[in-house]
């Protein structure tokens, strides 16, 4: 459970930036304003446009912080592992958004992002609840501690795995995304350590972990 859970935190706390590269799968942008005269909301939109393309030339355009720091997944040697990593980065990916309310206080401002994404949270939950018989049958089937966490972990892959094929959309969080302008151009705030952000994307995921570790 707890390789799982890192695994998905690692995810989390690296923006799932595994490649560069658009997808071709979302709408095109709305035309802009010419360069500089972008609005702190404008900025955000494009700075989430480019994030969900996993366009991370675009992205730079947009983000005061180091776009490399948001990219070290490193590869996952076990194909299931790697199979589950795969399934949840495109998963993530697919959140929807609507931009609040715009703040500007001299060159910093703020804009509120209502997220829509998966309940990866209740996901991971439901099969912590459910794996209690087959913990107990793998208690009894004499496999050594190492081979019942493997079995374990296997279970827990495949079941998310499944889950996150039929989960459906139905998890929603408001996040505000700080920027700052400089030399003229408004730019967003370096968000790999913004735990309402990453919490926003995993769908309740950080506030999970934080809850386990709690117990």
């Amino acid at each position: 459970m707890k390789r799982i859970l890192c695994i998905i935190l690692t995810i989390m706390m690296t923006l799932t930036l595994v490649s560069c590269g658009g997808s071709g799968n979302d709408p095109e942008p709305q035309p802009l304003p010419e360069e500089g005269q972008m609005t702190p909301v404008q900025t955000a939109d494009a700075f989430l446009k480019a994030f969900k393309s996993k366009d991370t030339e675009k992205m730079k355009e947009y983000y005061e912080g180091e776009i490399s720091d948001l990219s070290m997944i490193e590869e996952e040697d076990d194909s299931a592992m790697a199979d589950l990593i795969n399934a949840m980065v495109e998963k993530i990916l697919d959140f929807d958004y609507s931009l609040g309310n715009e703040t500007i206080k001299g060159d910093e401002a703020s804009v509120e992002v209502n997220f829509t994404t998966y309940d990866f949270s209740g996901i991971l939950q439901d099969i912590m609840n459910n794996l209690m018989s087959d913990a107990v049958a793998l208690g009894l089937s004499g496999l050594s501690q190492e081979e019942m966490e493997a079995e374990i972990n296997e279970l827990i892959g495949s079941k998310f795995s499944a889950a996150l094929d039929s989960a459906d959309k139905d998890w929603e969080g408001m996040v505000t995304m700080d920027l700052v302008k400089k030399d003229g151009k408004w730019l967003v705030k370096d968000v790999s350590g913004a735990k309402s952000f990453m919490n926003a994307l995993s769908g309740g995921l950080m506030d999970f972990a934080e809850s386990l570790n709690d117990n």
